[in-house]
């Protein structure tokens, strides 16, 4: 499991780069091994969407965009079970969207 880091934590690492004219690598992650792979070849975070979900399953990145699933159960789920367990030193963040179709409430609409 990633050690958690502080916000300031995060932001100093960045800074570094950043003073010492490195551009900050962020890979988009949809499986533990995409995150190992992403940590091994230094990336300095880790992004989790629900499109890495679909991607892992077969299908284009572009469906996470479309109305058919709960984006951002999709999205925790991946991180929490998959992304955060294999991410030992390198931040992870989510990328969380609007699409929750099951949680409109049709009478108030």
């Amino acid at each position: 499991m990633a050690k958690q880091l502080s916000r300031q934590d995060v932001f100093k690492r960045f800074y570094a780069e950043i003073d010492a004219k490195r551009s900050i690598l962020v890979i988009g992650t949809g499986n533990g091994v995409s995150a190992c792979c992403a940590e091994t070849g230094g990336a300095d975070l880790a992004a989790v969407y629900n499109s890495g979900f679909y991607c892992i399953n077969g299908l284009p990145s572009f469906v996470g965009n479309l109305p058919i699933g709960d984006a951002n159960d999709i999205m925790f789920r991946l991180g929490r079970e998959s992304i955060m367990p294999s991410s030992r030193t390198i931040p992870v963040i989510a990328g969380g969207l609007r699409h929750r179709p099951y949680s409109i409430d049709f009478q108030r609409a």
